[in-house]
């Protein structure tokens, strides 16, 4: 079984040719000694697609001889909570999710999976011996079981899922009654798995937004202390993003627009604050822009107009100075590909709908990607607001002259269009789900400044094609209510 701990730990190169490592560091003599190239040591969990040998057209005999294969032996248990899978069936759906969605090599990715490894790699206990473990497990669980399911049509796999799911909910309520129990890490990423879980079942409208809305109040709890070093650190991206969207989304002040929330986690190490933590910084913000903006709109004067037109200001003034430090720490970070093909030559994911755009963006690496989509999707809501409020002059121009756009660069419209351009990147093969995942936000606040039906059909398109394809159904448009405008 792959990713699972007591493998091989052997180098690289020694375990492709199949023979056994001295595992000497930093290059093993076996390789240096037989003139290979030692490719080193795998630094946390490795896992490996073996989901393709489960074909997603199947006869009806094919489907019933798959179910007898995967379906947990119940045994006749009245309790969902000693239903055990078989550790292949964890380690399937489990190496799936982490393949497909943990693929990345930042912080928080490799926390997660090595999380998932180490979960995956510890034997069921009963639920009074150690119920956080119980709890980890059930909600991953129920995460990767759903997952698998709806990615590959699998009915029975997503109702068992929402089981697990359910067990997860009511474990969770109960050690969030023990204060000690709540402030420890590993409900944090409980928490992480419900949300996606909630982003992929769709079970209740806004579900995953309660979900971060519940992550808020627990990272609150913690107070910002608690997030200096450690997990607690690896984790506090993932945190701040999502919480912020949540907040987005319901247009209501965010605690994490508080200084110490800005400072404290890096204090100790200014230097490990880096340029999508400072995004985070302003993203933070933007909740309470928009609730204050909805206060005004409701019976404002004019002093609390003109208060607010200069938070805005400020807040673009903020985001344009980000924008210019990332192109100058990342130059030549984004490249033109035509809209008809990618790089490799093969033809990108084609639609009914014309393309309101020629020309594609496509980045050297993901995390480029994911932070010049989040400014874009972070500077539309502040441009927005800047129009309800009607302040003048207007931040930016009717002409674009730099690609991707420049601070002060192009209306609303280019810059939701420059989002859809980064679509096909995100959704390339290489990203595997994950920047389906990401595209969903950002899409949603582009759909509201595009100008022609032609545009939103397209990308209501790819919304249905995140949802059809990588599973997410909260990815289709008409599902997710973000309060944007």
């Amino acid at each position: 079984m792959v990713g699972i701990p007591g493998r091989s730990k052997g180098c690289k190169t020694c375990r492709k040719r199949r023979v056994k490592c001295d595992e000497a560091k930093p290059h093993c003599d076996r390789c240096t000694k037989g003139g290979y190239r030692c490719d080193g040591y795998v630094a946390f969990a490795e896992f490996h697609d073996e989901t393709k040998r489960f074909p997603q057209n199947r006869t009806k005999a094919e489907a019933s001889l798959a179910r007898s294969r995967f379906l947990i032996h119940e045994e006749k248990s009245r309790s969902p909570w000693i239903i055990t899978p078989t550790r292949d069936e964890d380690n399937i759906f489990t190496t799936h999710l982490v393949h497909k969605i943990f693929n990345q090599h930042d912080a928080e990715a490799i926390h997660l999976a090595s999380t998932i490894s180490f979960h995956l790699s510890q034997p069921d206990v009963n639920t009074a011996s150690d119920k956080a473990l119980v709890l980890s497990k059930t909600s991953l669980r129920a995460l990767s079981t759903a997952y698998f399911g709806q990615v590959h049509n699998h009915p029975d796999l997503l109702h068992r899922g929402s089981r697990w799911y359910s067990d997860a909910l009511k474990e969770l309520q109960l050690q969030l009654y023990h204060p000690e129990h709540a402030l420890r890490e590993d409900l944090l990423v409980v928490i992480i798995y419900l949300a996606m879980y909630e982003s992929i079942a769709f079970t209740v409208p806004n579900a995953w937004m309660q979900h971060y809305k519940g992550l808020a109040r627990l990272t609150a709890f913690r107070g910002p202390g608690r997030h200096t070093h450690g997990v607690g650190f690896a984790l506090y991206p993932t945190l701040r993003q999502n919480i912020a969207i949540a907040h987005i989304a319901s247009r209501k002040r965010c605690f994490l627009e508080e200084p110490q929330w800005k400072t404290i986690p890096w204090a100790e190490k200014p230097e490990s604050k880096t340029l999508i933590d400072c995004l985070h910084d302003i993203m933070c913000d933007a909740p309470g822009l928009l609730e204050a903006v909805d206060a005004f709109l409701v019976g404002g004067d004019e002093t609390a107009r003109i208060g607010l037109c200069r938070k805005a200001l400020s807040m673009l003034e903020e985001l344009y100075v980000w924008r210019w430090k990332w192109e100058e720490t990342f130059p030549g970070a984004s490249y033109l590909v035509s809209a008809d093909r990618n790089v490799q030559g093969s033809p990108l994911p084609s639609t009914s709908a014309p393309r309101p755009f020629e020309t594609v963006l496509w980045f050297h690496d993901f995390s480029r990607a994911q932070e010049l989509c989040m400014y874009d999707s972070t500077l539309l809501l502040v441009l927005k607001m800047y129009q309800f409020l009607a302040c003048h002059p207007e931040p930016t121009g009717k002409e674009s002259t730099s690609d991707p756009l420049l601070p002060a660069q192009g209306t609303r419209r280019d810059i939701a269009i420059e989002i859809l351009r980064m679509v096909d990147y995100h959704l390339d093969c290489i990203q595997g789900s994950v920047g389906a995942l990401m595209l969903i936000f950002p899409l949603n606040v582009a759909r509201r400044n595009l100008e022609s039906d032609s545009e939103i059909a397209w990308l209501d398109h790819v919304m249905a094609q995140i949802a059809d394809t990588h599973g997410f159904e909260m990815g289709r448009a008409h599902n997710v209510q973000y309060k944007t405008e």
